[in-house]
């Protein structure tokens, strides 16, 4: 009996010291992958069509055989799209479930406060949907398959279409604020000037005052920069009861749907994943096939479904090598080869940013979301 609480006891602190946390045995049981989204409050939406993207890409590795015989098991978190939840959820995770891979979060400034644990941890994170600029300097340990939306293109657009002067009204949030500082950063460095800069907090339902600031400053154009759809279609019904146009917009706006307020939304033109992914490929059919299945209709966004699809199947992949090991798995996602996913064809770079996976820009029209050339 001795020898028998020996050899446990000796398998206990092997998993232990091999990064996964406390309570988990490697090689036993299922590989449990934690999960931080916002599953409720104003992108919640968003955070179950991610889920959705998830529950399928699992169920397919899973009816495969899994990885190396053993079950995918999922653990979702609500982060909220706030860092607090995000950082109660990212310890639980780790110090509690013990898992060597956080997938997400959503929102820039949930996804940063749970990259402070994962650096401290020595956990992989990989987020499907963080575009804010400022989560590339976030540590070695943090991935993303979203593209890094640092404001220069849509900058670049703005100036070709003739635009120098420009009115900014930003909500106050990690995301949008980091969005907001690399506008202003672009616009200067072009020669162009801001000349009006309003900011509100995301509890905010009336922007007549900080709009009719932007509008006497008379800017050529105006640059909606909200965090989510619902708070961004309440700011673009607003700018035009008040006449305020043209009108274009951050990425949170993606996220709102055309075919409910086609009349508010009509004319925004933005720079995000709407179109990226390719719905022809066999991959595409594949997924998107399933969700309409599971869901009854197909996601508002397809990327915010496809993204975290790939990112659980390339996860699966370094585990077939790597098992739980967090070292390896980041060390192969790091020189990770040409990956084909549904999002399209990728790899990494040093800041464990995606390379190969480009913005696209789209405007509202009648009620749908229009891919533009530039």
């Amino acid at each position: 009996m001795k020898r028998v609480a020996l050899v446990l006891l000796l398998l206990v602190l092997a998993g232990c010291a091999s990064g996964g946390g406390i309570g988990n045995i490697k090689g036993i049981g299922s590989i449990k992958i934690g999960v931080i989204a916002p599953l409720t409050g104003n992108l919640a939406n968003t955070g179950q069509e991610v889920r959705l993207g998830l529950e399928i890409a699992r169920d397919e590795i899973n009816a495969a055989g899994g990885i190396n015989g053993r079950q995918l098991k999922l653990i979702f978190e609500d982060g909220k799209c706030d860092p607090k939840e995000a950082t109660t959820a990212a310890r639980k995770l780790v110090d509690i479930d013990g898992v060597s891979v956080i997938l997400g979060g959503v929102c820039t400034g949930e996804s940063m406060a749970i990259a402070t644990i994962v650096n401290e941890s020595k956990v992989v994170q990989l987020s499907a949907l963080t575009s804010g600029s400022v989560y590339s300097d976030t540590g070695e340990w943090t991935f993303r398959t979203n593209p890094v939306d640092n404001s220069k293109v849509m900058v670049d657009y703005l100036f070709k279409t003739g635009f120098k002067t420009f009115g900014l009204i930003s909500e106050q949030t990690a995301f949008s604020q980091s969005i907001r500082n690399d506008f202003k950063k672009w616009v200067q460095s072009g020669g162009g000037t801001i000349v009006a800069d309003e900011n509100f907090e995301s509890t905010e339902t009336d922007f007549r005052s900080r709009l009719l600031k932007l509008k006497d400053n008379r800017p050529q154009a105006y640059f909606l920069n909200t965090n989510s759809g619902p708070v961004g279609i309440n700011l673009a019904r607003q700018a035009k009861e008040l006449e305020i146009w043209p009108l274009y917009a951050s990425r949170g706006y993606e996220l709102a749907d055309p075919a409910q307020f086609p009349d508010v939304l009509d004319s925004i033109i933005f720079y995000g994943t709407a179109g990226v992914v390719d719905m022809n490929t066999t991959q595409a059919q594949v997924l998107f096939t399933e969700f309409q299945k599971r869901a009854g209709k197909m996601p508002q966004c397809a990327f915010c479904a496809a993204s975290p699809y790939d990112d659980l199947k390339l996860i699966a992949t370094l585990l077939k090598d790597c098992g739980e090991d967090a070292y390896c798995i980041k060390e192969r996602m790091y020189s990770l080869p040409n990956y084909e996913g549904v999002i399209g064809t990728f790899t990494f770079d040093n800041n464990g940013d995606p390379q190969g996976i480009v913005y696209k820009f789209a405007q509202f029209r009648e009620g749908k979301v229009v891919p533009l050339t530039e």
